[in-house]
């Protein structure tokens, strides 16, 4: 099957992402805003009544998933680029059908549940699992292959099998690890309480929180999405569209393994940021910011500088020495990860408005760079009439991605050190008191005296 495999499971797996790993991503660090900070403080109540109402929403966007895609999966494909009628449009939809149909909760449970556990002190457990999830499916994909594919079954089923079976063994470590993290360690507990008086107010709130997470994962698929578009548009032939379309998904699905270092330091800030920033240490806050950018800056230019250097033999291996392709892969690549070290503080200002409670700003810097990705790409892919275009565009918006979060970045760092030395309030700084949350909510929690006593406790220290 070839190019045409590869190009179907690219035609779907940007909305797979979307719709399962991002959207669980998204909601479940909307959740982290305010569990970590709320954890900083001992100020369980809080962090009860959000998780309460967090595991409600996440039930009902589950079942929405495949209820809303496996009905007009035919239809789909089509739209998202694949030819009607065609073996491309065929595959995708067998692709489309077993992810939707079977790997949506494993999904949610690994990467949502795993991803609040950063909140918890878990996030060296989330990486190695997010890790062990790519591994297990990388054997999965070679044992079809292997003992199925190539005795002559060429279904995408057994592909699409592949993140089904690695989401649902990396899921129970997972639960395991979440229940007792939680409802043990934290003493929080399943309480019918926080639904009884269910707050509409919380849900809106973590909806708009999980905007900016959402954003963050989205941009690699939407710039996919919107590449496939522009060369359908400007393809002379079947042929061609399809050798620039598998081109795209290569350089797509090897980008995030690039970009692994930036995600990896950035799901490990967020957790540890909160906490400091609940317990009002600003001298600890300071010190997280200027230890992730030494960190994240350095192991992103080692990455960066691996990747040049391999770069070369790894396309020649994809492309098993056919010259053009794997000249447009090596192009693809380079382009995709020239801004690489430059994205550092880009991922970081996300955490840190979030944090204080500002998401907007967040979704505002994370909106910067999807627009200008989808400007530079329709506008270079037109104009250059070729597959370099999207390339181009990518690049371009990465930079300007850059420039916007190390401004970002230097800014909040101020004005942290004129926390720290008294030289201005929370409220001159314009950050929001996550303990002010519940109130804001518009509905008060009783906290008992000894809950009342700690934060008075950490408040004072933190004085």
């Amino acid at each position: 099957m070839g190019d045409v495999g590869i190009s179907a499971t690219g035609i779907v797996q940007p909305l797979e992402l979307v719709l399962t790993m991002y959207i669980s991503l998204g909601l479940s660090g909307g959740l982290c805003t305010f569990l970590s900070p709320a954890l900083g403080r001992k100020d369980f109540p809080q962090a009860q009544k959000y998780l309460m109402h967090f595991m409600v929403l996440y039930l009902i966007v589950v079942i929405l998933v495949p209820a809303c895609t496996l009905p007009w999966m035919n239809t789909l494909v089509v739209r998202l680029g694949a030819e009607k009628g065609s073996d491309m449009a065929k595959y995708a939809a067998q692709y489309g059908y077993v992810i939707f149909g079977c790997a949506t909760v494993f999904y949610f449970i690994n990467y949502g549940y795993g991803n609040i556990l950063r909140a918890t002190s878990r996030s060296i457990f989330n990486n190695v699992k997010q890790i062990f999830t790519a591994l297990i499916e990388l054997l999965c994909v070679y044992l079809f292959f292997r003992f199925y594919v190539s005795k002559g079954h060429v279904q995408l089923y057994t592909i699409a099998a592949a993140p089904v079976i690695a989401n649902a063994i990396c899921a129970v470590p997972v639960i395991s690890l979440f229940i007792p993290k939680i409802f043990r360690t934290f003493k929080l507990k399943f309480s019918r309480v926080p639904l009884k008086k269910f707050d509409f107010n919380v849900t809106l709130e973590l909806l708009y929180l999980s905007i900016p997470d959402f954003l963050v994962q989205i941009q690699i698929p939407v710039q996919i999405l919107v590449g496939n578009a522009v060369l359908k548009r400007i393809s002379a032939s079947y042929m061609q569209l399809n050798t620039w379309v598998t081109n795209l998904s290569i350089v797509y699905k090897m980008s995030p393994l690039i970009d692994l270092s930036n995600k990896s330091f950035s799901a490990a800030f967020s957790p540890t940021f909160g906490y400091a920033l609940g317990a009002k240490n600003w001298a600890r806050v300071r010190e997280i910011m200027r230890r992730i950018v030494i960190w994240q800056t350095g192991l992103s230019m080692l990455f960066f500088i691996v990747m040049n250097i391999a770069i070369t033999a790894i396309c020649s291996a994809l492309m098993k020495g056919y010259t053009p392709m794997e000249d447009d892969c090596n192009f693809g690549f380079r382009c995709y990860n020239a801004c690489m070290p430059l994205l550092t503080c880009f991922y970081c200002s996300k955490d840190i408005n979030k944090m204080e409670q500002r998401p907007m700003k967040a979704i505002l810097i994370q909106l910067t760079r999807l627009f200008m990705a989808i400007a530079f790409e329709v506008a270079m892919g037109l104009t250059l009439n070729n597959q370099k275009g999207i390339y181009y565009g990518v690049m371009m918006a990465d930079l300007g991605a850059s420039i916007v979060g190390w401004i970002n970045f230097a800014q909040r760092y101020k004005v942290y050190g004129q926390l720290e030395r008294n030289e201005i309030t929370m409220k001159q700084a314009k950050i929001h008191d996550p303990s002010n949350k519940i109130a804001r909510c518009g509905r008060k929690v009783e906290r008992t005296e000894t809950e009342r006593r700690d934060i008075q406790i950490t408040d004072a220290i933190a004085v």
